[in-house]
């Protein structure tokens, strides 16, 4: 860093039109800092820099203390001061080079502030985005791949995922099929990661797209650049030339203010600054405290607030006729949600108390209900509640209720309406403005319900076929063979062909070429043996990996799927998809409701139920003033309104989920040993099996035929399909496991 001093007005610089400024004469050191050697380093680093003013940094090792903070973050890169500048603005502000993409720097303030740093926000490193004509970044999407079955389809999608220019990492989840890319979405938009994937019909599609992040980035700049306004205020006494040196250092403190004029004749303090960092009546505040008496004449928060009425009212107005409702962000800006006929109600009933009601309550909904009227429900026992998504043109609330209290009297036989969404209009989004509703997709061919037709037909035919060992009349039953492999290779053939046209050999290749060479040796009943074990084989796979996706998918269900958000000007609740929640927000949340992102209590004190996060099963009272996490539950019976510090993707339960997903796709020694041994093993196995049904060729048709059965044997019994899926399975229920009961474990190593 270049820091020189320059001498200006008292005034700071002004917009060519900016006639409410009037210069004022005397001295004020202005300190610019030169980044001239950074633009290099960023776009190597492909990272952008914050500027962060720290008001209690007073000592060096604190330094160390804050690196140790924000340098674990995704995307920081660099973390810069000059802290022996005699000069408290420039020693106290925090240079920091960060990804906007992967680490907003709501997170880094969110973050500096949980260990007691009062940071400030001096530039957002996201305004890069919209100013720089060749923007840069790194973001981490998910991708749901329907293809991978097992280890073997690793390498395919990694070197396929590589090959692509603008992704730099690329890391697998055998057990969840789950593929995370870190990428520039500048360069690759994460649809055409998946496009190149269903090439190769791997059957891929988007499960998070990580560029949100760039549309949320440039959503804040546009809300800071629309929060900001211009005050006035007339000091009662004449204000002298020694008097501005205090009104603009008192001033500059503020978070959030940006310029500052004063005209000396008029008495007269021109304030620009962020109304939602620092209100119109906290600067007039902070002039009396320092002994300057003031009255407003012109109020930046009161314009800002007749514009943004007008904007919700047009706004509401327009989606009423399309069936959305509009939504007005804390920090002023209005967007439209989509909303769908489903409310969402609760009912409370004091006497479900455990997990046998819970299924009787489950068949009752089954039974009674269909998808159209009700979506979803989610009872939880500690707080005796069930929300429920209905559509209260086909079935209400009190219906539900009553169909309960008489199908089941001893659970149900004191429910009540604890709220009616339809009455309090608790309109709910369509269901595919959920980024994820925290249900983890079975897939497969196989599934993991039951067998499949195509396998149940296989194993009768397969059956049948066994019995031509009697012999005598009952040796043309071994033709029924051809129908078991009929029925039960297909599957296997499909996956071996995209196998063979990406130039390799799997275990899918290895049973197709033993049940193709057993017909050929007219050995009927064994390859119809080959292709129903083999189909058996795949669906206990696919039921052990659906087990594992279930145990994750208990974790992943923690995270909320709305947030009931506050209208700060009208106070009117709006139902919206988590994901789509703000830092800053007041959200409504009753009895019953999931606290949808980590924040602070404004209003209302009540018992919050903790043991999902922390393990500890004794409810936890919570007032005004307490932090609260995301992914707790309200189960008292007073409203909370909780401002939000974080967004939903860096709350506390996110942060879990993302551990252990993570963790899941980090492979251990013991899956990485077993993979390299099958790469391997399988060549050798295969060289052999080939010389075993050749070479004896030459010795008589009997003895060739001998050895290419007993070739066709061994790549049967030594195909490594079992050895290469039964490790990453068990990792994958083990740290889900292991996470549902408070202990996050980093990888399998």
């Amino acid at each position: 860093l270049n820091i020189r001093n320059k001498r200006k007005h008292h005034r700071l610089p002004t917009s060519e039109n900016d006639n409410d400024y009037e210069e004022a004469d005397g001295p004020e050191e202005n300190h610019d800092i030169e980044l001239s050697d950074l633009e290099k380093r960023k776009k190597s680093a492909k990272s952008h820099q914050s500027h962060i003013y720290i008001s209690n940094l007073t000592s060096p090792s604190q330094l160390d203390v804050i690196r140790s903070i924000l340098k674990p973050l995704p995307g920081v890169t660099n973390i810069m001061t000059n802290f022996d500048d005699p000069n408290p603005q420039i020693s106290k502000l925090v240079l920091i080079d960060h990804d906007v993409f992967m680490t907003p720097v709501q997170n880094i303030l969110s973050r500096l502030s949980d260990m007691g740093y009062e940071a400030q926000l001096k530039k957002d490193g996201a305004e890069d985005l919209t100013s720089d004509p060749n923007p840069h970044g790194m973001c981490r999407s998910t991708l749901y791949v329907e293809g991978i079955c097992c280890a073997s389809e690793v390498p395919a999608v990694t070197s396929i995922l590589k090959g692509v220019h603008g992704v730099h990492r690329v890391r697998i989840n055998i057990t969840t099929r789950l593929v995370y890319v870190d990428h520039d979405p500048f360069i690759v938009p994460v649809h055409e990661l998946t496009e190149e994937l269903n090439e190769e019909r791997f059957g891929a599609h988007v499960k998070r797209d990580g560029s949100k992040s760039l549309r949320e980035a440039q959503k804040r700049v546009e809300q800071t650049r629309n929060t900001k306004g211009r005050s006035a205020f007339r000091i009662s006494k004449n204000v002298r030339e020694p008097d501005v040196t205090i009104i603009q250092s008192t001033l500059s403190n503020l978070n959030g203010v940006l310029r500052i004029g004063i005209n000396l004749q008029e008495r007269m303090v021109y304030c620009d600054h962020d109304v939602v960092l620092s209100k119109t009546a906290v600067v007039k505040d902070t002039l009396e405290k320092a002994g300057y008496e003031s009255e407003v004449v012109r109020d930046a928060e009161d314009e800002l607030k007749r514009v943004i009425d007008v904007e919700w009212s047009h706004n509401k107005q327009g989606d009423a006729e399309s069936g959305g409702i509009g939504l007005v962000d804390s920090d002023g800006i209005n967007g439209a949600i989509k909303t769908s006929r489903f409310v969402e109600s609760t009912i409370r009933a004091p006497r479900m108390t455990n997990l046998k009601d819970l299924s009787k309550l489950e068949k009752m909904m089954k039974k009674k209900y269909t998808t159209k009227q009700v979506r979803a429900y989610y009872p939880h026992i500690p707080s005796r509640t069930v929300k429920i998504e209905h559509n209260p043109a086909l079935v209400s609330a009190p219906s539900i209720v009553n169909l309960l209290s008489s199908t089941c009297v001893e659970t149900f036989g004191d429910a009540v309406v604890a709220i009616d969404g339809a009455v309090e209009n608790l309109a709910l989004p369509f269901m595919d403005a959920y980024e994820e509703r925290g249900r983890m997709e079975e897939g497969g061919q196989f599934g993991s319900r039951g067998l499949g037709v195509g396998v149940v037909l296989s194993g009768i035919f397969w059956v049948v076929s066994m019995l031509s060992i009697i012999g005598g009349k009952w040796e043309d039953l071994e033709y029924f063979g051809l129908f078991s492999v009929v029925f039960g290779l297909p599957p296997v053939m499909m996956k071996a062909w995209r196998t063979l046209r990406r130039c390799q050999f799997d275990a899918n290749c290895m049973m197709v070429v033993a049940a193709i060479g057993a017909v050929a040796l007219q050995e009927y009943d064994e390859a119809a043996s080959v292709s129903f074990l083999f189909a058996v084989s795949e669906w206990l796979e696919a039921r052990a990996t659906a087990k594992a996706r279930r145990a994750l998918g208990a974790i992943v269900s923690l995270r909320p799927d709305h947030a009931n958000v506050i209208n700060p000007n009208t106070g009117e609740i709006v139902i919206v998809p988590a994901s789509s929640l703000q830092i800053g927000n007041i959200v409504s949340v009753r009895t019953g409701d999931k606290i949808p992102a980590d924040g602070v209590i404004v209003d209302g004190s009540s018992a919050v139920d903790e043991s999902s996060l922390t393990g500890e099963a004794r409810p936890i009272n919570k007032r005004e003033g307490d932090t609260v996490a995301g992914g707790s539950i309200n189960i008292g019976l007073t409203q909370l309104k909780i401002r939000t510090t974080t967004t939903v993707d860096d709350s506390a339960v996110s942060r879990l989920i993302r551990l252990v997903e993570e963790a899941q796709a980090n492979r251990s020694p013991t899956e990485k040993l077993v993979d390299s041994f099958a790469k391997t093993y399988t060549p050798v196995v295969i060289l052999l099996a080939g010389i075993m049904c050749t070479v004896p060729w030459f010795w008589g048709p009997e003895i060739g035929r001998y050895w290419t059965l007993n070739g066709l044997i061994i790549i049967v019994i030594a195909c490594p399909c079992a050895l290469t899926i039964s490790t990453p399975v068990t990792y994958a229920a083990g740290l889900a496991a292991a996470a549902q009961r408070g202990i996050i474990v980093k990888g399998g190593s």
